[in-house]
């Protein structure tokens, strides 16, 4: 466990081991869902004791957000902003061979062979998830202690994150980056979640990542970028989302080589070369 003290909140940072077999299962189970090869039991928590305010992000949060059903129920388009909102729901995604699929009528003799019909149509895999773990998930907002009640609500705003003030000239006192969860998609491409912070002297800035790529065919960004100055009871977010296909990278300059494709920081890499689609700002005053 790791702790660092940024301005008034302690931060708990948990680098937990990877799920065995028989905890995955039970994970799947509680979320009906199927789950990643690789689920860590990692977690960071953000508490502030003086507001009674908590901000943790969890591997079963994130990926309790690949549920399509629950994605429908948390997705927040207009009114208050509730604590666990999110704002965008991804595109859904077929590999790439799925279309040599689609219709394709199969011999009697198939192993594929069913009854009634001989129809295979190209799907997402599990209708009630998205197998490629793309999770829109911005962390959880909760209630330290429950008496009095408080108010938790975000806000929308069009502040920016203030980027000057994460510049070389305000260097890094502490940063720590954790795992999740991550999944090879069945050998066509790569999924992963993660979350970083480096703390400054004056301020924090944490970033959440669900970065996807499905091979030859899109890769996808999502971020929940986190921001507190010290001298202020507010927290800013901005959400992100950032897409492009294997064509468009191409025709915008990028290099897709094998070296690219196995590199553990290519999100960082393919990042501006991706297009912004959707961006939500919104604030916590506390």
């Amino acid at each position: 466990m790791e702790t660092y003290r940024a301005g008034s909140w302690d931060i708990e940072v948990f680098h937990g081991n990877y799920m065995k077999t028989d905890e995955l299962s039970a994970l799947g189970a509680r979320l009906g869902i199927k789950i990643p090869d690789i689920v860590t039991k990692s977690y960071v928590c953000f508490k502030n004791s003086e507001s009674k305010v908590a901000y943790r992000i969890d591997p079963e949060g994130a990926l309790n957000m690949c549920s399509l059903s629950l994605r429908m129920q948390k997705l927040q388009t207009e009114g208050e902003l509730y604590y666990d909102h999110i704002n965008v729901i991804p595109e859904p995604v077929r590999v790439h061979h799925s279309g040599s699929w689609a219709n394709k009528t199969l011999p009697k003799d198939s192993l594929f062979n069913e009854a009634d019909s001989l129809q295979i149509q190209a799907k997402e895999f599990d209708p009630g998830c998205d197998w490629t773990y793309s999770s829109p998930y911005k962390g959880e907002l909760l209630q330290i202690d429950l008496s009095p009640q408080i108010d938790l609500k975000f806000r929308e705003t069009n502040e920016n994150i203030p980027l000057e003030m994460l510049g070389v000239d305000n260097p890094i006192l502490w940063s720590t980056d954790i795992l999740l969860y991550e999944d090879e998609l069945n050998d066509n491409g790569h999924s992963r979640f993660n979350f970083r912070i480096r703390c400054m002297e004056d301020c924090f800035f944490a970033l959440i990542r669900s970065y996807l790529r499905v091979d030859h065919v899109i890769v996808r960004i999502i971020d929940t970028q986190i921001f507190h100055k010290f001298s202020e009871r507010k927290i800013l977010r901005e959400f992100q989302l950032k897409e492009a296909d294997f064509d468009a990278l191409r025709s915008s300059g990028f290099d897709i080589s094998p070296q690219w494709l196995i590199d553990p920081y290519q999100s960082d890499i393919v990042y501006q070369f991706l297009p912004l689609k959707f961006s939500f700002k919104d604030y916590l005053e506390y």
